[in-house]
């Protein structure tokens, strides 16, 4: 089985894991208890902004979570925004006239190298990182 988190829109061979019920959807609940699948039961996972919203104190939950429902040679895919990229683009803003008063980013995911770090400690290794999100398109 294959798993789109969050996903709306259906794709052949992937189901779909939402916390809302919509039209499409083969499973609804929240991305931190992912205990209506059996261990070792799916083939990937892809996550695309959806694991920024993950509350820091369930983070740790949630990938223990998606390890323990993805069989040994399963694939995670994760999309976050990239908060460096992000903050670059408002250092260059142009427009010096205008302020930005930026109010709970939740910085402590959406860096790249931190997903990296925390990805590897829960999941031991990381085999691959891919700079696109082209993964589920």
């Amino acid at each position: 089985m294959k798993i789109n988190i969050g996903g709306e829109q259906t794709k052949d061979g992937w189901k779909i894991f939402n916390i809302q019920k919509k039209p499409g959807v083969d499973f609804i609940g929240d991305i931190s208890d992912l205990s209506q699948f059996k261990d070792n039961s799916v083939e990937e996972i892809y996550i695309s902004h959806v694991f920024e919203h993950v509350p820091q104190k369930k983070v740790d939950k949630t990938l223990k979570g998606i390890f323990r429902v993805l069989k040994p040679s399963g694939k995670f895919y994760v999309s976050v925004p990239d908060m460096d990229v992000l903050f670059e683009e408002f250092k260059n803003i142009k427009d010096k006239k205008k302020s930005v008063n930026i109010i709970n980013l939740n910085i402590y995911l959406k860096n790249k190298l931190f997903l990296i770090s925390i990805i590897s400690l829960i999941f031991f290794s990381l085999i691959a990182f891919q700079e696109t999100n082209k993964v589920h398109n």
